[in-house]
């Protein structure tokens, strides 16, 4: 082979290669959606602080699903706009973990993928919606546990809360329930002779009265 036409030959092969791996990059770009997450779990302490929403991709045909960037998630009162993309990763069976910032401050919760703001969604009945009605999770009034250990299922079970992120990193958290604080020794003393005290004036009437008839 001529040298000349060697020479010619070598960019007209990287060109293809670059044609070739343009192609595949759109290919890829194309096929690439967001539409086949689907709601799995979510939870939420009594007062909303503590909350998260899971989502996952069942489907096999859904190993694209990492462009969300722009995709809405929604609550009755409220809304969230993803802000950037997922990692692209083959998606199926993979989870998407939303929550709040007490969340992530817990101890065993995985680090989520997205951030929502506290009280994003009503415990004591509410509808999360993800797209334009791609996917709903209706929370009927009364069903959803808040006592900081259980969460709700798609099927409305209510189990130990199992957060998974989109790494695959999975843990349960625990929220403290308020208390009514107990008194001191002192404090309980003080209060049983303030009592004592209201109460005083009140018994001596009643003895007197009692005397006397």
């Amino acid at each position: 082979m001529p040298d000349t036409f060697r020479r010619r030959l070598i960019p007209i092969r990287g060109l293809a290669l670059w044609a070739v791996a343009l192609s595949t990059l759109v290919s890829g770009s194309a096929q690439a959606k967001s539409h086949l997450w689907k709601f799995t779990e979510i939870f939420s302490s009594a007062d909303g602080s503590v909350q998260f929403v899971e989502m996952l991709v069942t489907d096999p045909a859904g190993t694209g699903e990492w462009v969300i960037q722009g995709m809405e998630l929604r609550s009755d009162a409220n809304s969230y706009i993803f802000p950037n993309n997922l990692p692209m990763e083959n998606t199926f069976e993979r989870w998407l973990l939303i929550a709040t910032p007490a969340f992530a401050e817990l101890s065993g919760a995985p680090t989520p993928d997205f951030e929502i703001p506290a009280g994003f969604f009503d415990p004591t009945g509410d509808t999360l919606v993800y797209r334009n009605g791609l996917d709903g999770f209706a929370i009927p009034p009364g069903v959803m546990p808040t006592d900081g250990v259980h969460s709700l299922e798609r099927d409305l079970t209510t189990p130990v809360n199992s957060p998974t992120n989109f790494a695959g990193n999975t843990g349960s958290v625990t929220v403290a329930s308020d208390a009514i604080p107990l008194l001191p020794p002192w404090g309980a003393l003080l209060g049983l002779l303030l009592l004592l005290a209201l109460g005083w004036p009140a018994l001596a009437r009643r003895g007197r009265s009692r005397a006397t008839g």
